[in-house]
């Protein structure tokens, strides 16, 4: 019985693969309508990475289509695309709905909100929320401008490997003397 569990689950996740490559390949051919069917089926696998991928794409697509491009740009479709991948712990994602706040793009702007997205995307290592929280105290945006504050998210990302947050740590150092 565990055989034949284990091989179905197997052919299954060969199948929402299968889509994910059909969707990513259409995607590169801006193929856009046969990419989002692709994609929608994908969000049925069982793999977690496939799932995620596939929602994250979803949501992308509708965040950055142009209408030339046959398919309507969806900024609520895009965050509930986004919020769902979000909700399954996806930094991308949670970044993503970090931004839609922080911009006011299709939400209505809330530098909490964009604030607490980012703190859930830095809590793994997301190097682009950990700038952008950097930048949050570097410039006041919501909340007091706190220098100290920003270089140690900045010096976050820089540990990560982000060139331009380690540039800032040091000009922002320099600002402190």
């Amino acid at each position: 019985m565990k055989k034949i569990i284990a091989f179905v689950l197997l052919i299954s996740l060969n199948i929402f693969a299968n889509d994910i490559d059909k969707a990513d390949e259409a995607y590169e051919k801006q193929d856009y309508k046969t990419a989002i069917e692709y994609y929608i089926k994908a969000t049925n696998s069982t793999d977690l990475v496939t799932k995620l991928d596939a929602m994250n794409q979803l949501g992308f697509i509708y965040d950055n289509v142009q209408v030339h491009q046959g398919i309507t740009p969806n900024l609520k479709l895009a965050y509930e695309w986004y919020k769902k991948c979000a909700d399954l712990d996806d930094a991308q994602c949670q970044f993503n709905i970090g931004s839609m706040y922080d911009e006011g793009h299709g939400v209505e702007q809330n530098y909490s909100i964009a604030m607490n997205w980012y703190l859930k995307a830095a809590e793994q290592d997301f190097i682009d929320a950990l700038y952008n929280i950097g930048l949050v105290y570097e410039v006041g945006k919501g909340t007091r401008k706190d220098i100290p504050e920003a270089i140690k998210w900045y010096s976050k990302a820089a540990a990560l490997g982000d060139v331009e947050s380690a540039q800032l740590v040091n000009d922002l150092k320099a600002t402190l003397k």
